[in-house]
């Protein structure tokens, strides 16, 4: 987090949010263009090393996350990268039984990959695993003996571990930077983010810069979109793209993989705006006013990936570009604004590419309220 003080919100007029957003929002490009400069090299570095001792994590990684989508706020200090695995042949989401594995001793808490320790061991037991939350699934190897990969020490009774993947990268990511004699400016943490295993660089006269590295499973097909709705804000040509980089299995719980429709999401943003509207302006309003205001946390319960789909929402439901033309943003902007509260007082926001997935499930109430009384503070 930042220790400059909080901005002021915006009033709700096209001036002071057109304002806000130069003062506040807006990537820096000079700054942006030195943060790419120093990332990219030991990003490209440490991927090759990887890759050449295991090559089941591929050296050319996917750029992910909001700045490559262009809908990061304030400094480009955050870069997110998606490594693909090696295909598996015949590696299906499970969805027909339970798992009969787990670890080979006790932890606190087998649902998060945040504090476990590297030298627990996954084994067959009898007693199965909890059923997974939805929206995450077994990643099973279908068919035995299409299996060709080096060896079976990622997976348990047939089944790709994310656990294990996981770990396998961290200790190759760690080695990388020993042996490129980068720790001096290249920390690995200690705890992981969600699915993301982050490297801290701190380089000479450069302001500290944060990689976030999440190990991915190879897209399958997407076989529910796009909605009828969907289909009147996007043309077909968009949506057959969309549609074609499928969704991807991200190792995020120790256990079971996480559908991740980021591809997809990745060429829905992609030229939006093409038409000189004002969708991600607003969106990057959303996204600055939560950070600095709304959920002031270094651990929001309001995400940025929770406002991506709120966006994505509020432009499905106004598919007229007339509608975005850049002298509407105060109007589209506070309909995002309307959206968020209307979406807390329901406990409900659906995952656009999977309504039956609600992303505010397990999150804290009070702090949503919390959320919604800031929020209604400045435009109620």
């Amino acid at each position: 987090m930042s220790s400059m003080p909080a901005p002021m919100a915006p009033n709700l007029d096209n001036a002071s949010l057109n304002r806000f957003y130069h003062e506040h929002v807006e990537l820096r490009r000079d700054q942006t263009k030195r943060s790419i400069a120093a990332v990219m090299p030991i990003v490209n570095e440490l991927l090759s090393y990887i890759n050449s001792k295991d090559s089941r994590f591929s050296g050319k990684p996917l750029c992910m996350g909001s700045y490559w989508q262009g809908l990061k706020v304030k400094r480009a200090d955050e870069f997110d990268f998606t490594i693909p695995l090696a295909s598996v042949d015949r590696l299906v989401w499970g969805n027909s039984g339970p798992q009969y594995y787990g670890f080979d001793r006790h932890v606190e808490d087998i649902n998060t990959m945040r504090t476990l320790p590297d030298d627990v061991n996954v084994v067959s037991k009898l007693t199965p695993l909890p059923r997974p939350p939805n929206g995450y699934y077994p990643l099973t190897w279908g068919n035995r003996q299409s299996y060709n990969w080096q060896s079976q020490d990622l997976f348990c009774n047939k089944d790709l571990i994310p656990f294990l993947v996981n770990r396998r990268f961290k200790k190759l990511l760690t080695e990388s930077i020993r042996d490129l004699s980068l720790r001096e400016h290249v920390q690995v943490s200690r705890l992981m983010s969600g699915p993301a295993i982050t490297v801290h660089l701190t380089l000479p006269n450069h302001p500290a810069i944060s990689v976030d590295f999440a190990v991915a499973q190879t897209p399958m097909p997407s076989l529910n979109f796009p909605r009828s709705q969907t289909a009147n804000w996007l043309q077909q040509a968009k949506i057959e793209k969309i549609k074609e980089k499928g969704i991807m299995s991200v190792a995020k719980k120790p256990f079971y993989w996480l559908k991740s429709y980021a591809l997809m999401e990745k060429e829905l943003v992609s030229e939006i705006d093409a038409d000189g509207g004002c969708r991600k302006k607003c969106h990057r309003l959303m996204k600055l006013l939560n950070e600095q205001i709304w959920c002031p946390t270094t651990k929001p319960v309001i995400s940025s990936y929770i406002l991506k789909n709120i966006f994505f929402w509020e432009c499905e439901e106004n598919p007229d570009c007339r509608s975005w033309e850049p002298q509407h943003l105060t109007d589209r902007f506070y309909g995002m604004v309307k959206r968020l509260v209307s979406c807390i007082n329901a406990r409900n926001i659906p995952l656009f590419f999977d309504p039956n997935i609600n992303l505010l499930t397990d999150k804290n109430v009070d702090q949503l309220e919390l959320v919604k009384r800031n929020i209604l503070m400045n435009y109620s």
